[in-house]
């Protein structure tokens, strides 16, 4: 069985789209529709709910009610809790995107072909079609292997940025993720961030042995303007992610220090980055930050990002991707 979790918050123009896109799906075996009714203030579980009534097929819908609103990580541990004790694999689904007919069925032929696969990545038609956002496309890399068999290699197209152009997508939508992986090894999304994906993807690269890929389109991401990613909260978004990092470093993966700590840099640049875009001596918060927690986690700050901190603001805006080029270097 296939278990699909939709967290569900104030997506009243798209309820309905992704969740056709869910009854249209040509996989005929076992599905179940776990919908997070995540206490949004319009009318998209009502839409839902009519929908799911008018609904005559073999799909098995549930909804499960939060008592407040939790955010998309709480939503999606709650459906995971939800899943059926008969569930082999969990497949999230935000609710403005939608599944192209054929996803469950192509991602399960590559599960057939790589049987001791504990996570499935599909691949992904974005919408609309931004250049800065390619990194999803599968096709696009080159040297990705179509199965990765083992913890090592696994970790290295994911956190290695010698290989940053082949870099397992971190979303966690468009994904068959094994259930009894995730629960054995207690595998969730943590709490109260956005940017939860980088974390949970983070936590399951410390298990994982076997991976496979799919590189037909699976899935279609919607780029909406209320989105996290596109809202304009900037100074949000960098808090978030330096409180990932922080917790990243505290946590590397002792094999694979090396590796996690120069992406967890590479990181940082981007949302040092961003803050010097957003004005008001936001950079400088965000500087004292990075330093801070290079210290309290006993790390070293790469040369090329000392020396960026001393440049002058005017010119330290123009600098960034020359930086991210020696951090990769």
């Amino acid at each position: 069985m296939i278990s699909i979790v939709i967290p569900v918050y104030n997506v009243e123009n798209y309820i309905i789209r992704c969740l056709q896109s869910v009854t249209r799906q040509k996989y005929v075996k076992d599905i179940e529709c776990i919908i997070v009714d995540d206490c949004g203030t319009d009318n998209s579980m009502q839409l839902a709910i009519d929908f799911i009534s008018n609904y005559r097929g073999d799909i098995s819908f549930r909804i499960i009610r939060h008592k407040v609103n939790g955010g998309l990580s709480a939503a999606r541990n709650t459906g995971t809790r939800h899943a059926s004790a008969s569930s082999d694999w969990i497949f999230y689904l935000d609710s403005d995107d939608e599944l192209m007919e054929e996803c469950l069925h192509k991602l399960m032929v590559v599960a057939s072909r790589f049987p001791s696969s504990e996570m499935i990545c599909g691949n992904t038609l974005l919408l609309p079609d931004v250049y800065a956002e390619k990194w999803r496309d599968l096709n696009l890399k080159k040297n990705l292997p179509s199965h990765i068999a083992s913890n090592e290699l696994a970790n290295k197209f994911f956190f290695d940025v010698k290989y940053i152009q082949d870099w397992i997508p971190v979303n966690a939508w468009n994904k068959l993720i094994n259930t009894k992986f995730i629960k054995e090894n207690n595998i969730s999304f943590c709490e109260g961030l956005i940017h939860e994906d980088e974390l949970w993807m983070f936590d399951l690269l410390k298990h994982i042995k076997s991976i496979a890929f799919c590189h037909e389109r699976t899935y279609v991401h919607h780029q909406t303007d209320g989105s996290i990613t596109r809202s304009g909260q900037e100074k949000r978004s960098c808090s978030h992610r330096l409180a990932i990092a922080n917790w990243e470093l505290a946590h590397m993966t002792p094999t694979y220090r090396r590796i996690q700590k120069t992406k967890i840099f590479f990181q940082l640049a981007d949302v040092y980055e961003r803050a010097l875009t957003v004005g008001d001596g936001f950079h400088r918060e965000v500087r004292r930050e990075i330093e801070s927690i290079a210290k309290n986690r006993g790390v070293s700050i790469p040369v090329s990002f000392r020396l960026w901190f001393c440049i002058p603001f005017s010119i330290a805006k123009l600098v960034g991707p020359f930086v991210r080029k020696i951090l990769i270097s």
